[in-house]
């Protein structure tokens, strides 16, 4: 009887931790995006990173100037841009006796949990004002849960670079 119940709990805690640990919820979701703030105002490309499923693919469409562009990078690509930009933006920082330079904002218009909890569908639209510059992306991103961690899967947006006015 004592194995019979030992065993019972045993796959009672797999059970809580393979599937409860796969469930997406609005919190989760809320919880990846302002780590997400937090690891773009501290410059922290590695943090942005780590927020990545290792298949992460992103599909964005540029509007500079006059001109259109369709890019698509895979995690590899976008970590590398990411710590590119970053560090500029860092080594920009730095010269500014403290100042800060860059204005970046998320803000999330919209998260759908698909049925069954498995993933979610998010809106967002982040701002980002650096001296002469403004860029806003719209964007929609699959974020994921699994064994505990959230995470984004994909993400397609239109995104639109300019003089800050």
């Amino acid at each position: 009887m004592r194995v019979f119940l030992l065993l019972l709990a045993l796959l009672s805690a797999a059970g809580v931790y393979f599937l409860g640990g796969n469930r997406i919820g609005p919190g989760h979701v809320e919880r990846l995006y302002a780590n997400g703030q937090i690891a773009f105002n501290a410059l922290d490309h590695e943090a942005l990173c780590a927020m990545l499923d290792d298949g992460f693919e992103q599909e964005l469409t540029m509007h500079v100037d006059s001109g259109q562009s369709r890019e698509s990078m895979d995690k590899q690509a976008y970590c590398e841009s990411q710590a590119l930009v970053l560090g500029a933006l860092k080594q920009v920082s730095q010269g500014a006796n403290g100042r800060r330079l860059v204005d970046h904002q998320y803000t999330i218009t919209e998260v759908a949990i698909e049925p069954g909890g498995r993933s979610a569908t998010v809106q967002t639209r982040a701002t980002t004002v650096i001296p002469g510059i403004r860029s806003t992306v719209l964007s929609t991103d699959t974020v994921v849960r699994r064994r505990w961690k959230t995470m984004v899967v994909r993400s397609e947006g239109t995104a639109w670079v300019g003089p800050a006015r």
